[in-house]
């Protein structure tokens, strides 16, 4: 069945031409890759876009150059300042725009969304890829509302080996640069906006459970519960419902998702014809240092002084997590309903632990 799905879409597209251009310009013409070119055609196609989300070194921008390719359209691309390339054409993306033949294509860094704005009005332009398109998850940014402006009526391609960052809003954000909310071809009922907010909110809960049930602080504790008793009718947490209830709702993320996203891994490699050779990763292997007496007092005295201040320690990072001290702001634990807040938080208090990981 899947020979006979991917068979159905590869003659949508001029494989045989594919293959003679990546020879002509020095790409080995692997199966995986030009599979993934007939899928991601059929996907914008039907859906109006495709989320290219290979895991690191398979190849995705060769798969994007590809896909442009063989939808034939103008476009532009929009990427990190440092994957632009230079103006000979003998890096980053100008260098791909070059080598795949899509001479009529320019290239934006993604600080520079507003040129991009003023470059696609008036022109013909009919696709955009987005490299590295997991910086735009956060929908109440300028920038993501700038890029959804030239996204809109086109076929979009985004490229990330990290789609689901930290909740289900981020694969959301994602979805909307080519999809309406309301209106999507992803969902029986096209509502995608009311899917992922009921994701979201239930995530958040399932995140909270497993992050506090076991809380020196009584109120995270008990909120936890309130959470535990919201979601299966009872107060007393049990992590294994907890675990399977996110396993589940995985599944139902990936049922929606799966229509528009391509994502192999290096294990999926096998199953094709080509014979890639892959660097093998091996699990990493633990290394102990042993303290003396003197040293291990004084990382304990160390440890306890960078303890949450609530837990008695003196660390309070106040300039990463600025939001805590503003005037009536009720923390995202306590406020579940506000996003823009929430993110605000989540986002400060990320980067809190971080320093204070880094400072020990």
């Amino acid at each position: 069945i899947l020979k006979n799905y991917l068979e159905l879409h590869q003659e949508k597209i001029p494989i045989r031409d594919l293959q003679e251009l990546m020879e002509k310009k020095g790409y080995k013409p692997y199966d995986y890759q030009l599979s993934a070119v007939a899928q991601a055609v059929a996907t914008c196609e039907d859906h109006g876009g495709v989320i290219l989300a290979d895991v690191v070194g398979l190849g995705k921008t060769v798969i994007a150059s590809l896909t442009a390719k063989a939808l034939g359209k103008r476009g532009i691309v929009i990427c990190p300042p440092h994957l632009v390339g230079d103006e000979a054409k003998s890096s980053g993306w100008k260098k791909y725009l070059e080598d795949f033949g899509l001479y009529d294509w320019e290239v934006f860094s993604l600080g520079k969304l507003e040129d991009a704005k003023r470059y696609i009005k008036n022109r013909n332009i009919e696709v955009v890829i987005v490299d590295e398109a997991h910086r735009f998850r956060n929908q109440r940014t300028k920038r993501y509302h700038q890029l959804l402006e030239i996204c809109r009526g086109k076929t979009v391609i985004l490229l990330t080996a990290t789609p689901f960052n930290n909740r289900p809003a981020d694969i959301f954000a994602l979805l909307k640069l080519f999809t309406i909310p309301k209106k999507s071809t992803l969902t029986l009922d096209g509502n995608l906006a009311q899917k992922f907010e009921k994701y979201d909110r239930e995530f958040r809960k399932l995140a909270y459970i497993k992050n506090y049930h076991n809380s020196s602080d009584r109120k995270k504790r008990s909120r936890a519960q309130r959470f535990h008793k919201e979601l299966f009718g009872e107060r007393e947490i049990d992590l294994s419902k907890v675990n399977k209830r996110a396993r589940n709702l995985s599944r139902r993320i990936k049922a929606v998702i799966e229509k528009v996203i391509i994502r192999r891994n290096r294990l999926d490699l096998k199953y094709y014809k080509d014979k890639v050779e892959l660097p093998r990763v091996r699990d990493p292997e633990e290394w102990f240092f042993e303290l003396d007496k003197k040293q291990l007092e004084f990382y304990d005295e160390v440890t306890k002084a960078f303890d949450e201040p609530e837990e008695g320690g003196r660390f309070h990072g106040a300039i990463y997590i600025p939001i805590k001290y503003e005037k009536g702001y009720v923390p995202e634990e306590d406020n579940l309903g506000s996003p823009e807040e929430s993110f605000i938080y989540l986002y400060q208090r990320n980067l809190y632990d971080f320093m204070r990981r880094l400072l020990v």
